[in-house]
């Protein structure tokens, strides 16, 4: 993970912003170390150019709040699985649709401030 990582621009940036989030809203808590980190650098890898920190933040919560952790969306696969495992497969449908609302509102904050 860390060489993957470390080859994009502000990922370990934004790893690190998203996880004190973590640690003041129980809605992102609920995520796990493991599912974060992946959550970032899978939605900044995605990106086709490089983004400054300000935007990666933005580019996580526009993927979190598109619905990518919802109990019908496409979810995330555990890379360090050889089955096909969601690594948000822990949380409940509830924690779930907490965490996409609490990313949307941040990103209508952002917005339209």
């Amino acid at each position: 993970f860390a060489s993957m990582a470390s080859g994009l621009g502000s990922c370990c940036e934004s790893i690190r912003i998203f996880k004190d989030i973590a640690k003041r809203d129980p809605a992102w808590d609920k995520l796990g170390n493991w599912g974060l980190e992946l959550l970032i650098e899978r939605a900044i890898s995605s990106n086709m150019s490089p983004l400054t920190p300000a935007r990666s933040i933005m580019r996580v919560l526009e993927v979190v709040a598109s619905g990518v952790v919802s109990v019908d969306g496409v979810g995330i696969r555990d890379p360090c699985e050889r089955k096909e495992e969601d690594v948000f497969q822990h949380m409940s449908a509830q924690d779930r649709e907490n965490v996409t609302f609490v990313a949307q509102e941040m990103l209508r904050k952002i917005h339209f401030r």
